[in-house]
């Protein structure tokens, strides 16, 4: 899958060139799913507009993660289910909302 590059200009007016995965695939108890990325940046930048949480770090406070592992499911690196439901919760998100499943390789 291709991904287009795009230049956005970050909140301290500087131009930089952002290459994140709209999607990913993960796997979950060997089952294969689809996360919309971009649907969970959208969720994250609406809880900071709505005031509950104002940075990636108050994310992860929230989830009782380090910011790196919240930084790393924002980024489409592997977390643990676990880790999933307790973002999904913080942005007021369901499973469902974000990701779906995918056929399973050799399934008919």
């Amino acid at each position: 899958m291709a991904h287009r590059r795009a230049v956005i200009v970050d909140q301290a007016g500087g131009m930089r060139q952002m290459n994140r995965p709209r999607t990913v695939t993960v796997s979950y108890r060997g089952l294969p799913y689809e996360l919309d990325l971009v649907a969970c940046r959208r969720a994250l930048v609406q809880r900071q507009v709505d005031g509950d949480l104002d940075s990636m770090e108050s994310l992860a406070g929230a989830c009782e993660i380090s910011r790196s592992t919240a930084s790393r499911f924002f980024n489409g690196r592997p977390t643990s289910l676990g880790v999933t439901l307790k973002i999904l919760e913080a942005l007021h998100l369901a499973f469902d909302d974000v990701a779906r499943p995918e056929d399973l390789p050799g399934a008919a």
